[in-house]
């Protein structure tokens, strides 16, 4: 059995940019570059379709085309990696009011088996004090884990 595990996001902040949500995890240590040193993301024009594109963009480029799917309110999609491990999370987002982060990548869980809990606590203190410590920035959170 499948286990899977999601953080649902409510955002308040003076930036309506989902990019901002993501250079805020990025400084708190998650990182845009899988271990192929390519960005996974939901490219232009993909509006719910799940068609992820790997590619060697920089990481000004996937600024620019989350803030043109944002513009089109468009679902937008990026895979980020924990620095100097192999868990990752997708984060799903229209606007930063409403995010999804599916633990979906190498779940860290409190043991070493697939179908055993998230370690929701390793992802509290990567993800949810980050934010929260961001003045400029307050959020409301909600851990989902189930088979």
């Amino acid at each position: 059995m499948a286990r899977e595990a999601m953080i649902e996001l409510r955002c308040i902040t003076e930036s309506k940019d989902i990019v901002y949500l993501i250079e805020s995890l990025c400084d708190a240590g998650w990182k845009v570059f899988n271990s192929n040193e390519k960005i996974e993301y939901l490219p232009l024009g993909d509006d719910e379709d799940f068609c992820w594109r790997e590619d060697g963009i920089t990481e000004d480029e996937l600024k620019k085309i989350i803030s043109s799917k944002q513009n089109n309110n468009e679902l937008c999609g990026v895979n980020l990696f924990y620095g100097g491990t192999d868990y990752g999370i997708s984060v799903l987002a229209r606007n930063i009011e409403e995010v999804m982060i599916s633990i979906n990548i190498n779940r860290k869980t409190i043991d070493e088996r697939n179908e055993s809990l998230t370690d929701i606590e390793w992802y509290f203190s990567k993800i949810i004090k980050v934010l929260h410590e961001d003045t400029s920035l307050r959020i409301s959170y909600k851990f989902e884990d189930y088979i």
